[in-house]
């Protein structure tokens, strides 16, 4: 499609041309034609040009006339177009040298052609195929355009791209993940994108750039995918073996370029307006800002869930968030931990074949879980199962962070779901209280501690820790261990089955005894009496609320 030098040399007002040399570089491209007659043309001569001239300016010696191929090489001439007789009787052999090395074509051309009918024919030719070319340019930037106007999305833009240019084509995200891919036959995983180098080329470049492979036979034309001077993504086309592309097609990667940046605007833009639509179905169903439950299922059908369904709602967050954050103080990296947290849920769901809805608050991803067709005696052991997947694989993936995991339970009508939240989060926050060997926390199991949570901070509750195992939590710390504290609990874990604690314990039972006589003489308390244990009961999961 580009002018070449092989081109016009076809062309009949050229005919009795003779290639001299440099026939390597007889594809190259014509931009221009001129004439020179001086030595000296450094500054003023552009690539892509043919240069005519009679060597009136170089007949004197070889110097000069290495001097001005020199220059041509440098300037990046397409083409020397010589005439002989009337300065230069044979061509000189420095030029000829220089020509084969460095495939820049030296053309003897009839003395009899006047330059006039040279000139303004090669000009016609040129004007022609460049407003072809421009016509091309349009009707490809058209078509490019028309596939976002109707709403086509990335992955045509990519086909119809690959259509133009019978490259295989690629599209990239920020991070130079492929997003898109048109190829004949060719699979992702065979394609090398070299990362490290493209995100150093374009450092300070917004330009489309041409990067040779190395270990592969290919080269890869690229070009930034720019909004408001930000690099959303790349547009690549793979060159393979000989193929090699046309200058109009690399015009046609950058236009495709900047359509793609009004996809991703576009698509961006819907991803913003649908994380806002989700926040406030939510933030309306958890404070009952609407009139009937219908208007809330309506609502979450337009975003594609179905409220209908039956579902409990479990959370996930992310502990000491806050402090991660200033450790780290990049918010793309947080923002980036919550998206593979994000996934880490949605492919759990896609093993178990059921709709993921989830939505972030704060620093809490909330996750409706699907309990559709399941048994109300199943669904506790089923969602801890689910939890724990997800806990490993977090542990796995993103190491960096810890989760806590709290479940509500399971209401059969969308009305149930703001009580299910609300469960969740108190499991959430009771649980970092009494954390230990555990992070997933079922508000069902929480027991007492839902009752003492509500009183936490109350004076009088630490007023009846410290009146029940303050003298044996003192008695322990003077010790340098917990032994007392840890026989009350081994024996409240088995009802009082001495045998048994003594047996966790890893102690005889005599020893166990001899304890039980010293907690007795401590706190001035027996364990005969139920009312005792009661209190100590309480005491301990006091304990543990407010020490954690």
């Amino acid at each position: 499609m580009n002018l070449t030098v092989a081109d016009i040399l076809a062309y009949d007002f050229l005919k009795g041309n003779k290639v001299l040399a440099g026939r390597g570089g007889l594809g190259k491209q014509v931009r221009y034609v001129d004439i020179i007659e001086v030595p000296d043309v450094k500054g003023w001569i552009k690539t892509g040009g043919v240069l005519m001239t009679t060597g009136y300016a170089i007949k004197e010696g070889s110097d000069i006339q290495e001097q001005l191929m020199q220059e041509l090489v440098a300037q990046g001439a397409s083409a020397l177009f010589i005439k002989k007789g009337r300065y230069l009787t044979e061509i000189p052999a420095v030029i000829i040298e220089l020509g084969n090395r460095y495939n820049l074509p030296v053309v003897q051309i009839p003395r009899e052609l006047p330059y006039k009918d040279i000139l303004f024919s090669l000009l016609s030719r040129i004007m022609e195929k460049q407003t072809f070319i421009l016509q091309k340019s349009r009707d490809i930037h058209d078509q490019l355009t028309r596939v976002v106007l109707e709403g086509g999305g990335i992955d045509l833009l990519a086909r119809t791209l690959y259509q133009i240019i019978a490259q295989t084509v690629l599209i990239l995200d920020q991070k130079l993940k492929v997003i898109a891919l048109s190829a004949n036959g060719k699979k992702p995983a065979e394609l090398f994108i070299p990362e490290k180098k493209i995100l150093e080329q374009f450092a300070d470049n917004k330009q489309p750039i041409r990067l040779k492979g190395t270990e592969r036979n290919f080269s890869l034309i690229i070009a930034p995918v720019v909004v408001s001077g930000e690099i959303y993504g790349y547009v690549a086309v793979v060159e393979t073996g000989s193929r090699k592309m046309e200058e109009l097609y690399y015009t046609a990667v950058q236009q495709a370029a900047t359509v793609v940046a009004l996809e991703m605007m576009k698509e961006k833009e819907k991803l913003e307006t649908r994380k806002r639509l989700e926040a406030n179905l939510i933030e309306d169903l958890l404070n009952e800002e609407y009139k009937s439950p219908q208007t809330i299922i309506q609502r979450a059908h337009y975003l594609g869930w179905d409220f209908e369904r039956v579902y409990l709602v479990l959370i996930i967050d992310i502990d000491n968030f806050e402090e991660y954050f200033w450790e780290k103080k990049d918010e793309e990296h947080m923002q980036e931990i919550k998206e593979k947290l994000k996934e880490i849920v949605r492919q759990e769901f896609l093993f178990l074949n059921k709709e993921a809805i989830l939505i972030f608050r704060s620093d809490s991803l909330v996750v409706f879980f699907d309990c559709e067709g399941l048994a109300e005696s199943e669904i506790k052991a089923k969602v801890i199962n689910f939890s724990e997947r997800i806990r490993e694989k977090i542990n796995r993936q993103i190491s960096q962070v810890s989760v806590t995991i709290g479940i509500g339970n399971y209401y059969p009508e969308v009305m149930g779901l703001k009580k299910s939240y609300f469960e969740a989060s108190k499991a959430v926050n009771i649980g970092k209280s009494i954390k230990r060997d555990s992070d997933i926390f079922h508000y069902q199991d929480l027991g007492i501690y839902r009752v003492l949570v509500k009183c936490k901070d109350d004076p009088e509750l630490r007023e009846f820790y410290q009146e029940i195992l303050g003298l044996v939590k003192k008695y322990d710390r003077k010790n340098g261990e917990e032994e007392m504290l840890k026989t009350i609990e081994a024996l409240l874990k088995h009802f009082g089955n001495k045998s048994k604690a003594a047996e966790e314990l890893c102690i005889h039972r005599n020893s166990l005894n001899y304890r039980l006589n010293k907690i007795e003489k401590i706190t001035a308390r027996t364990f005969a009496d139920g009312e005792n244990w009661l209190n100590i009961y309480l005491a301990l999961k006091i304990n543990d609320l407010i020490n954690g």
